[in-house]
């Protein structure tokens, strides 16, 4: 079975990508595919190369003793302005990498199809080797010369690895200390398995309120229609001890008596 990495899209869809694009090949189909990457990988070297030269004379142009007398000393303003120009579709980082690794790529010994397997950054910073610019970052006190020799055994240098090469941490222990990319899409999944269960939990919350409050409706009606009959029980209550009132006091009684119409003979 093909070894797959889980990878997750903007808005939250995780799809799984094959490791090894080549798993499902067979020795000629790889064969092939490997020779049309060694082509690219050369085709992409040879322009570095080209590219990097080019680009390294027009900043000497720019430079030149000519255009000083009417840079207002500001030359290296007018280098950034070409840079963030977009006139050659390349980002100022990419130019001037290209730049700063030119003199190296012209000289060394490594093949184009390697050096085109590598970002221009990584070339850039291979070319710092040796020399002051990389004292920062170079703990291991490597040399070009020992990064040539690892290009040309088959080790092809990637950001990452390239700075395991040196000893070099990006940002220091705190990036050291961050969770691996694997670990994070776990506690995505995580997370949103967490959430669908308080979202599930807070439907029946919602559902369990709406029933008490409908039951806390009809025990106020309840009460109100208790209320209504008490208040009338009430009123016959008071009606009624008036009555017996009037009927025990002597006074109202011989009243009643002496109003009573009396038999007369005729």
């Amino acid at each position: 079975m093909v070894k797959t990495t889980v990878k997750l899209y903007p808005g939250g869809t995780v799809v799984d990508i094959p490791k090894d694009y080549l798993a499902l090949m067979n020795a000629s189909q790889k064969a092939k595919i490997n020779d049309k990457l060694t082509t690219i990988r050369g085709a992409g070297g040879k322009m570095y190369k080209e590219v990097a030269a080019e680009l390294a004379e027009i900043k000497k142009i720019i430079n030149s003793e000519d255009v000083k007398p009417n840079s207002g000393g500001q030359l290296d303003l007018h280098w950034t302005a070409f840079c963030i120009s977009g006139d050659i579709g390349m980002g100022e980082r990419t130019i001037r990498d290209l730049v700063k690794a030119n003199d190296w790529l012209q000289r060394t010994e490594v093949s184009d199809d390697i050096i085109g397997s590598h970002s221009v950054r990584v070339l850039a910073r291979i070319s710092m080797l040796s020399t002051s610019d990389c004292e920062k970052w170079n703990k291991n006190k490597k040399s070009r010369a020992e990064a040539e020799k690892e290009m040309m055994d088959g080790t092809r240098f990637t950001e990452d690895t390239f700075n395991n090469f040196v000893g070099w941490r990006a940002g220091g222990a705190e990036k050291a200390s961050l969770p691996s990319k694997k670990k994070l899409l776990e506690d995505v999944r995580n997370l949103d398995e967490e959430l669908a269960k308080a979202t599930f939990l807070r439907q029946e919350m919602e559902r369990d309120f709406q029933m008490l409050r409908d039951e806390r409706n009809g025990l106020e009606q309840q009460v109100l229609r208790l209320q209504s009959t008490i208040d009338s029980l009430n009123l016959n209550f008071q009606r009624i001890q008036q009555q017996l009132n009037q009927q025990q006091n002597p006074v109202n009684q011989y009243q009643a008596l002496t109003q009573q119409p009396t038999n007369q003979p005729t």
